[in-house]
């Protein structure tokens, strides 16, 4: 065998061990993302991707809403190794919404290898349009007008990030922004360009509906049925919270979010008054993401006797203020020693928890960085049926450093790849060693 025939060997060994060593890509979907389409011409819901599935299932999901989700006829099918339908009965003059896996970036739809494909949410509409949310070029054009003076001088990060082209970005969505010939299309054509920003707190809505913007790359850093199998009497006090004991000599506390509507503080506060017995505390928030930084203080307060100061925040117009950590009066102060368990998931409002206890001089940080995003979204009208968020403020620790886009750095880095966290928890592991 010649040295080129060995070579050519070679490079096809490579190809075929390398061409599913990326997760499913889409290639196409139909209708998709924007879409105004007729509904007498279209009766599925069509998938494509850029490599052999697995065929054993499919994840069409609701989008919010189970209203807006697509009528379907039967069950979805495979017509290939890389194509799904799902057969559907779409109405005239409606606006639909699904996605393809779910918001974890995990789902039915795999590839051969069992790697999901990531998160794909869809609204479209089809004609004809209601006449009342039909939009025209000139309106767009004020639209896109108010648009870009409301980045320019209401965003607080705007042109923080070097790496992207803020300008740019909304140059090259104008033309698609001005021809959107509905509300609802424009409220997805905004949203598609705000999503370049990469920031978790530009948000975009029609009416009350979220339109789908940037979502974070979340990598594994925390595994809850290791924490099952291993957290002793571990009760649930409503969907996020759960607490339970090591070996009965050190209490565990789950905290899943801060959400103003999701989190119910009595219930939060059960829990703890059912590990606040054991004189070391795990706490972990590394599945949350944020939410309502008053109850964050509400919890957080029980860990001081004192005023403490925790974190700073600068203004559009350049003022800068401190923000503060106040006694929860209602509690006993625990004066036991804590560990909090941090992962990249956490931002927001939750990173606002890691500054308050990272203040606490018996707390000690455990994992890996968090995310770094936070910013006080404010409102802003384009249309009555569409708005903007944008951070009003840019938060930063401390010693003045700005958090977005870097994170809160735990005390103790946990150095470990995403494979070992499927098989166990090694920042768990790594908390529990330390606590002993």
């Amino acid at each position: 065998m010649n040295f080129k025939k060995l070579l050519l060997i070679i490079v096809v060994l490579f190809l075929m061990v390398n061409v599913y060593a990326e997760k499913p890509i889409y290639v196409e979907v139909y209708p998709d993302h924007g879409d105004i389409v007729d509904s007498s011409k279209v009766d599925r819901i069509y998938v494509k991707f850029n490599q052999k599935m697995s065929k054993k299932g499919y994840s069409f999901m609701y989008y919010r809403y189970k209203s807006i989700f697509p009528e379907t006829i039967g069950k979805p099918k495979w017509i290939s190794n890389t194509e799904c339908v799902l057969e559907v009965d779409l109405k005239k003059g409606k606006k639909y919404a699904f996605a393809l896996n779910r918001r974890t970036n995990t789902g039915n739809f795999k590839n051969i290898k069992g790697e999901s494909a990531k998160y794909y949410p869809v609204l479209f509409q089809t004609k004809p349009e209601n006449k009342k949310y039909r939009s025209n070029k000139n309106l767009n054009k004020k639209v896109y007008k108010r648009l870009v003076k409301f980045i320019k001088n209401d965003y607080s990060y705007y042109n923080y990030n070097k790496d992207i082209n803020y300008d740019k970005i909304l140059l090259n969505y104008k033309d698609k922004i001005i021809n959107s010939k509905t509300f609802y299309q424009l409220a997805i054509n905004i949203g598609q360009a705000l999503s370049k920003f990469k920031d978790p707190h530009v948000w975009t809505y029609y009416k009350k509906l979220y339109i789908p913007s940037f979502r974070r790359d979340i990598k594994v850093d925390a595994n809850f049925n290791y924490i099952k199998s291993n957290v002793s009497d571990l009760k649930n006090y409503g969907r996020t919270i759960y607490a339970g004991n090591i070996n009965n000599k050190i209490g565990y506390l789950f905290i899943g979010t801060w959400s103003k509507n999701k989190l119910d503080l009595n219930k939060l506060f059960n829990a703890y008054n059912k590990v606040k017995k054991y004189d070391k505390l795990i706490i972990d928030v590394r599945f949350n993401s944020g939410g309502d930084e008053n109850k964050v203080q509400k919890f957080a307060g029980i860990f001081t006797g004192k005023k403490i100061k925790y974190a700073k925040q600068e203004l559009i117009n350049g003022k800068t203020y401190t923000r503060e950590l106040l006694p929860n009066k209602n509690f006993k102060k625990y004066n036991g020693d804590v560990v909090v368990l941090t992962g990249n998931r956490i931002m927001s409002s939750n990173e606002a928890f890691l500054l308050m206890m990272k203040e606490i001089p018996n707390c000690t940080l455990i994992g890996k960085t968090s995310y770094g995003s936070s910013g006080n979204p404010q409102r802003y009208s384009l249309l009555t049926e569409v708005n903007i968020y944008l951070p009003g403020w840019k938060a930063m620790n401390m010693d003045g450093e700005i958090i977005e886009g870097k994170g809160v750095k735990p005390d103790i880095i946990i150095k470990k790849s995403e494979k070992e966290y499927y098989r166990s928890d090694p920042t768990f592991i790594n908390a529990v060693e330390y606590m002993e």
